[in-house]
């Protein structure tokens, strides 16, 4: 699994988003059902920096979570607080943050899985 953090630009939301090749869409269905729906844990681990402002931004800090499967590939993305705080509500209570996750995964999904424009005449296509 390829992992990144990313920051809001506040910079007090840290984000992972994880994504995963498999060999065969069999595969990527059955990995996607190990990331719980909407629940931050188990599913997808935050990937903290040390020395940024996302240092603290560790598996106790997610507040939301999703992932999602389209061919080869599953993505997922868990969501909290940089600042490192706990979560101390359920997600559908901070709407915000519930919301996050999901598109950011159909953001990164959606272009791996995006049938290619043929273009005759460049140097990677062959007509």
């Amino acid at each position: 699994m390829l992992r990144a953090t990313y920051l809001d630009q506040a910079q007090g939301l840290a984000v992972t988003v994880g994504v995963a090749a498999f060999p065969d869409t069999a595969s990527a269905r059955g990995a996607v059902a190990w990331f719980p729906a909407g629940a931050p844990s188990p599913g997808l681990r935050a990937l903290p920096f040390p020395g940024t402002v996302a240092a603290r931004f560790a598996d106790a800090a997610r507040q939301a979570a999703a992932a999602a499967q389209r061919g080869l590939y599953v993505v997922a993305a868990t969501v909290g607080y940089a600042d490192g705080r706990p979560t101390l509500r359920a997600a559908r209570d901070l709407p915000d943050l519930a919301e996050l996750a999901p598109q950011l995964v159909d953001r990164v999904l959606h272009p791996l899985t995006a049938p290619a424009r043929v273009r005759c005449g460049t140097p990677e296509w062959s007509c």
